[in-house]
């Protein structure tokens, strides 16, 4: 058996520290999106105790998002951070009017507007996607330069757009449904 040193090894494994990172996530986050679409589609169990979690993450998310664009204050930052925030809000009230209800002694159900909740999703997927293989490249070429590697991936006013337009769906959505579940007919 011979006998290779820890960077020969690797070399034949063909896994970089910077490629299991990716390998390991990659899954992850495919499972998270076909969860994510799963949701935006049929019938669906008012669940409030998981609403109120999902308000809680997205805030904290939303919040980040805020301070950061706040941190290196430019126009289009702060612009792209507020306006996705307001315009995501916006559409979550328009999803709610479009969802139907069912109240019913086997358990509480809403049914949401299948195309807004997939469009949103479906948006943010693409341009993640984008983002990782245009800017992936040039940002890899930063950090191995000695610059900052997430400049690349922070300076996109359109990205932050979509990705908060997204968070202010969801919480406004979230929100609406709580507030519904509590005053359902009776």
């Amino acid at each position: 058996m011979p006998v290779y040193s820890v960077t020969q090894r690797r070399d034949t494994i063909g896994m970089t520290p910077q490629a299991l990172v990716p390998a390991l996530l990659v899954p992850l986050i495919g499972w998270r999106l076909y969860r994510r679409f799963k949701s935006n589609i049929g019938r669906q169990e008012l669940r409030p105790t998981r609403m109120t979690v999902r308000i809680v993450i997205l805030s904290l998310i939303g919040a980040l998002f805020i301070w950061g664009a706040t941190l290196h204050p430019t126009s289009a930052a702060l612009s792209a951070t507020f306006g996705g925030l307001a315009l995501g809000a916006a559409i979550g009230m328009v999803g709610l009017r479009l969802t139907q209800f069912d109240f019913s002694a086997t358990g509480n159900y809403y049914t949401p507007n299948t195309y807004i909740g997939a469009t949103l999703s479906a948006l943010l997927v693409a341009r993640i996607v984008y983002r990782l293989f245009i800017v992936g490249p040039a940002a890899q070429m930063s950090y191995q330069q000695g610059g900052d590697p997430f400049a690349a991936y922070s300076s996109s006013p359109l990205t932050l757009l979509i990705l908060m337009l997204t968070v202010g769906y969801y919480l406004a959505y979230n929100a609406g449904l709580l507030l519904k579940a509590r005053t359902k007919p009776q």
